[in-house]
């Protein structure tokens, strides 16, 4: 773990090199030395009751239940030593990596902690993506969006997303940018998605990269009120005809695994053999022969929608 004699706090801008400001910081913790062991009582008064292991504070959920409880349900104090916490983390692991550190997250580690280093998200969907992601934890690469949770729904059920922000895909999206009617918090400029895919959708967004292919997107996450707003300005989804918007509670957009890429217009059939095409678009070609080598295809009635349900009118490198 990297101590406070090595490296001083003056030594960054500690905003910047957590690379958002998408935590709401509260001043206090931004005005202290992160490698001071006391640094969570002194920003927050967290109470010494909640043990700084990495198994507790390298899993948020955990973590914040803990402090809730610790601080007798003060739901205002409880967030604002969580959003404390994943400053400190994201500073502190991040300066251990800098500095050779490998894998360093700035936190004591206790007996048979070694197995929890490993259970992190990596470049591939973890599980579900459709159910309670809560418990995990956003990819390497990836920007922790914070709390509260959000809503996610499949076919009208609701269960909780924890977001992730894609600092390598830029977004136009009205939920994505703050100011917006329907922003989501923490939103930047980037896109947001679920954390079960974020590792998956990180890594393909890099290779796209990679060969040369810059992808930016027109809409990822969307809570409920703005799909409802969508539905309600459709015509025919607000007459319940949802053949070009998703019906509130049935998007996937709605469980952060889809996203609309900017620049790629075209409109198909029901099906893959009908899916719509945009074959002089290096994107869109190079979407179809490896999206689904990361778990995603495109909804065939749409060139720009790519997610990861399980239907048949999802469409890949062969339909």
């Amino acid at each position: 773990t990297v101590s406070a004699q090595v490296f001083a706090a003056e030594d960054i801008d500690m905003a910047a090199f957590t690379g958002n400001e998408r935590f709401d910081i509260p001043q206090e913790c931004q005005n202290l030395d992160p490698f001071d062991s006391d640094y969570l009582i002194k920003a927050t008064n967290a109470p010494t009751s909640v043990p700084r292991t990495w198994e507790v504070l390298g899993d948020q959920a955990v973590f914040y239940d803990k402090v809730y409880e610790a601080v007798g349900g003060d739901e205002t104090k409880a967030k604002g030593i969580y959003n404390c916490a994943l400053f400190d983390k994201k500073v502190r692991g991040g300066l251990g990596a800098k500095y050779g550190y490998e894998g360093d997250d700035g936190y004591p580690e206790s007996a048979g902690s070694s197995s929890a280093r490993t259970a992190t998200n990596s470049g591939s969907i973890v599980g579900d993506p459709y159910t309670d992601s809560s418990n995990v934890p956003c990819a390497p690469g990836t920007l922790e969006l914070g709390l509260p949770y959000m809503d996610g729904y499949r076919n009208g059920q609701r269960f909780t997303v924890r977001l992730c922000q894609l600092p390598n895909l830029r977004s136009f999206g009205e939920a994505d940018n703050p100011g917006g009617r329907f922003s989501t918090r923490g939103s930047s400029g980037f896109g947001i998605v679920n954390s079960r895919v974020s590792g998956a959708w990180f890594k393909l967004i890099e290779d796209a990269k990679s060969a040369g292919i810059t992808l930016n997107a027109n809409s990822t996450f969307r809570s409920m009120p703005h799909q409802q707003a969508l539905c309600q300005a459709n015509i025919k989804c607000k007459n319940g005809d949802y053949s070009k918007v998703a019906r509130p509670g049935n998007s996937s957009h709605q469980a952060g695994v889809a996203i609309d890429f900017s620049d790629m217009d075209g409109e198909g059939g029901g099906s893959c053999a009908s899916r719509a095409t945009r074959l002089t678009d290096p994107k869109w070609v190079w979407l179809r022969d490896n999206a689904e080598k990361y778990g995603f295809k495109q909804y065939s009635a749409e060139a720009w929608h790519w997610d990861a349900l399980p239907e048949a009118n999802r469409c890949g490198a062969t339909p």
